[in-house]
């Protein structure tokens, strides 16, 4: 369905004094480095032509705490895009400020986990150079590697919030360049109305879809495992929905989260997974929100 059939016509002056922009931006280092000595010898070797390929290798290999920091970047990630809504392409997202406190405090808390791993690996690089030289053999570059001081400046972890920009913005703005300015910020929160919509729906469809799933399980022999997260992640995503929808004022939205609450109400984590003919009717009250959902 088009995003543009609901009505988004959300006043600027409400998005910004209700909202602000969240920038994030993060860079967990796991370089690799194109080898051209072993890739010469390997067309050699195997007679192949210079054109045929190529050796890459992972100058860390199998190192966890590299696994670590990049687990880190992706919940900082995972985190940033569950709390806002799409903004710009440039990566801003919409952030309303009822979240604002949850939002900071769980990417200062994300934060300071990757700084902690990228301290380990300050403080254990010597152990972890030896753990490449053997791993890498005779590839082993001692010259590709920047020393322990300088590793800090390979990783990066910024967020920030700005506010967000209003019509009247341009006002200062000269001649004709104004009117243009005007005309293509209003083209620019209209797609950002339809992107929010589409988010928004996207998002719900995932929890519920994850919620169907795991309940889609036979009889009472069947005891496929769930945990009470199963019912808290619907809960509380529903939640950010409402303090989303505070600012949007979208009327499908709260239909659907209504809808979504009066199922909540009557799910009970245990009874779920003790009671079969209890999971098939909520199954069946999930796929029937599903179904019903067409943004």
């Amino acid at each position: 369905m088009n995003a543009t059939t609901f009505n988004l016509d959300i006043p600027l002056p409400c998005i910004s004094s209700a909202a602000v922009l969240a920038e994030l931006s993060i860079g967990a280092w796991n370089p690799t480095r194109l080898d051209r000595l072993t890739t010469d010898e390997v067309h050699i070797y195997k007679r192949a032509s210079a054109n045929s390929g190529k050796y890459v290798k992972f100058l860390f290999p199998d190192v966890a705490q590299f696994a670590q920091v990049k687990t880190v970047e992706m919940r900082g990630r995972h985190w940033h895009r569950r709390m806002s809504v799409p903004f710009s392409d440039s990566g801003q997202r919409l952030l309303v400020t009822a979240m604002l406190p949850d939002y900071v405090e769980g990417m200062t808390k994300i934060e300071h986990d990757f700084w902690a791993v990228v301290q380990d690996i300050e403080h254990n690089y010597d152990s972890i150079l030896r753990h490449c030289q053997a791993a890498l053999g005779d590839t082993f570059d001692a010259s590709l590697y920047p020393g322990a001081h300088e590793i800090h400046r390979q990783f990066k972890f910024h967020h920030a919030r700005l506010p967000v920009p209003e019509t009247n913005d341009f006002d200062r703005i000269a001649g004709s360049a104004q009117t243009i300015m005007k005309e293509e910020f209003g083209k620019h929160m209209q797609r950002v109305q339809e992107n929010i919509i589409a988010d928004m729906g996207a998002s719900t469809r995932e929890v519920l879809q994850r919620m169907s799933e795991r309940l889609d399980f036979g009889g009472e022999g069947d005891k496929k495992i769930f945990r009470n997260s199963l019912v808290e992640n619907v809960r509380e995503w529903t939640d950010r929905m409402g303090k989303f929808n505070e600012v949007l004022k979208i009327q499908q939205v709260d239909h659907v989260r209504g809808q979504i609450n009066d199922l909540l109400g009557a799910c009970n984590a245990e009874v779920l997974r003790e009671n079969a003919d209890v999971r098939k009717q909520v199954k069946q009250k999930v796929d029937g929100i599903l179904s019903a959902m067409n943004w």
